[in-house]
């Protein structure tokens, strides 16, 4: 490599499942909030609408884990609570 040469990997994660849980608004409500988890069980947090370049691409076809508290997702991080992995048969 030359000097003053940055080399950028980039490897784009899939999900395999997601959850949908209720987070309360401002004002009152709640509103349905999807979180997808990769292989290992880490919390993907969706992607702004803004950011993307193509349609979202639908997530009909993913696994939903139900029973998941908000508590228990943490973007970037893998969901650790034992109530959650006894839920998802993991």
């Amino acid at each position: 490599m030359l000097p003053g040469t940055l080399r950028i990997f980039v490897t784009e994660r899939q999900p395999m499942a997601q959850a949908i849980v209720l987070q309360p608004r401002r004002g009152g409500g709640f509103s349905a909030v999807t979180n997808d988890f990769d292989e290992s069980g880490v919390v993907m947090q969706p992607l702004d609408p803004a950011w993307r370049l193509a349609p979202v691409p639908t997530n009909a076809l993913l696994p939903t884990l139900i029973g998941v508290l908000p508590k228990d997702l943490n973007p970037g991080h893998a969901a650790e609570s034992p109530r959650f992995w006894r839920r998802c048969g993991c």
